[in-house]
């Protein structure tokens, strides 16, 4: 028979699951958004990326309180500590990206205000990838789907070994450092904190989904 301590961490576990879900829709949204403002230099994608970000940060805020409380609850047993850890990495690494995507809006409205500019091709590639890994890693969660994340870590590998080897990105030394370069420059710095943050949630995703653990459903 079902314990009272057992109900609660069920039903526990199971808002967890969905405040996660939650926090992972808006963190597409707001990344999507992010991503739009660098590629189309318009400034209104930028105010769109920075929608929601007050329930993204209660959502980070109270997911990390509950799973911490969990944790510290007495007679835990190893799988619900080990599925509190899990949730609590996915939430932080969707906390960061959303910071690092926020900056790249931010730069992005700033580049639309020193007129007509071409994005560079380099940073348009790792938008589009970070943009495939948080979808694909939105529906292994929400779809309970780990031959998604497993596809997310296998590309984010082959592409980071590839951006190693060209020194990516390139052109920015080519020419004088304008501010419009020191713009670009930020903007990559951030899809690649983006790209490690995704790497940490497909990591933490996969653990999580392999483990088939009850309280994930």
């Amino acid at each position: 028979m079902e314990t009272i301590g057992e109900a609660t961490d069920e039903s526990s576990f199971r808002h967890l699951r969905i405040e996660l879900i939650e926090m992972l829709r808006i963190s597409q949204r707001v990344l999507d958004y992010a991503t739009k403002a660098y590629e189309s230099g318009r400034p209104e994608y930028a105010q769109h990326a920075r929608s929601g970000r007050d329930r993204l940060d209660y959502l980070s805020h109270k997911i990390f309180i509950t799973t911490a409380e969990l944790r510290g609850a007495k007679q835990r047993d190893d799988t619900k500590l080990a599925f509190s850890e899990f949730l609590c990495k996915i939430s932080v690494a969707l906390f960061f990206i959303c910071q690092h995507a926020y900056d790249v809006s931010s730069h992005a409205a700033e580049l639309s205000t020193c007129g007509v500019y071409k994005p560079l091709k380099d940073i348009v590639i790792i938008a589009t990838h970070v943009n495939s890994a948080m979808r694909l890693c939105a529906v292994a969660l929400t779809k309970k789907k780990v031959e998604h994340v497993e596809q997310v870590l296998h590309e984010i590998d082959i592409w980071r070994r590839d951006t190693n080897q060209r020194g990516w990105p390139r052109g920015f030394f080519a020419h004088s450092m304008l501010a419009e370069t020191i713009l670009e420059q930020s903007i990559a710095t951030s899809l690649l904190k983006i790209m490690d943050n995704m790497r940490a949630i497909a990591l933490s995703s996969t653990a999580l989904l392999v483990s088939n653990c009850d309280f994930f459903r």
